[in-house]
């Protein structure tokens, strides 16, 4: 019998035979050489789960022996399927250094908590250590999961593109952190938020609020006339705000 693990995470230990059992004929699994168990077999096919949970670094050598009903065992396989059991989340933590807008008339980094007409952003970031063998660089929006960063082991900087096409008021809150092969997650980053806005602002309200110079309710050459102009959104004003009056044509 050969061993191999599929889920580790449950120590779900699988194994195909080269042949059927004969009636009698059981799967018996070790651990560096201790007996664990039988198997639970399914014609050629069976799985083992390892129920006990060993101390974090533990190294599991899995070894399968077929015996009969006298407990006679074939030879074991020459080399042990070997994993480390570990929980120990990396040490290193992620930092998102900036989220990315390229399209549009504004272009460049989107503070944190700023806003972006770009509905496929990219993102960029460095790590606290160089990514060792088996690691990655997990990115999330919130609580679900994006997909992995392109870093190479050794390196400290990463960079990810979000493939999906985001939507107006869309504010996706991005974070990043270290996953080893284990499964284990180191701390989160702080997260980085933008908000998508991909429509104009317009002018939904105007009040005249105040004027001088009135005179019987008329105005007058040079007088001034105050306003309120309320927007569908917060903008940002550069310049000299100016509002066009229009009279009514006199009558003949």
């Amino acid at each position: 019998a050969s061993v191999f693990v599929t889920d580790f995470s449950a120590r779900l230990v699988c194994v195909t035979l080269r042949a059927t059992l004969a009636t009698g004929d059981t799967v018996r699994v070790y651990d560096n050489g201790v007996f664990l168990n039988t198997a639970t077999v399914s014609v050629t096919n069976w799985t083992f789960l390892h129920s006990s949970t060993p101390a974090s670094g533990t190294v599991l050598r899995y070894t399968a022996r077929v015996a009969d009903a006298a407990c006679n065992e074939s030879a074991a396989q020459t080399t042990p399927y070997q994993v480390t059991y570990t929980t120990t989340a990396p040490s290193a933590t992620a930092t998102i250094s900036a989220v990315t807008d390229d399209v549009g008339p504004v272009t460049g980094t989107v503070a944190n908590s700023g806003r972006t007409d770009d509905t496929r952003l990219s993102l960029s970031g460095t790590i606290s250590a160089a990514l060792t063998e088996g690691q990655a660089v997990r990115i999330s929006d919130g609580a679900t999961y994006l997909g992995n960063a392109i870093i190479a082991v050794g390196q400290s900087t990463w960079s990810f593109a979000d493939t999906r096409t985001l939507t107006n008021t869309q504010a996706p809150s991005y974070t990043a952190r270290v996953i080893d092969s284990a499964g284990n997650v180191g701390s989160a980053s702080a997260a980085y938020a933008v908000t998508v806005d991909t429509q104009s602002p317009t002018i939904s309200s105007v009040a005249l609020t105040d004027a001088t110079g009135r005179q019987n309710n008329f105005l007058n050459a040079g007088d001034q006339v105050f306003a309120t102009v309320t927007f569908t959104e917060a903008i940002t004003i550069t310049g000299t705000p100016r509002l066009g009056l229009r009279a009514p044509p006199s009558a003949a």
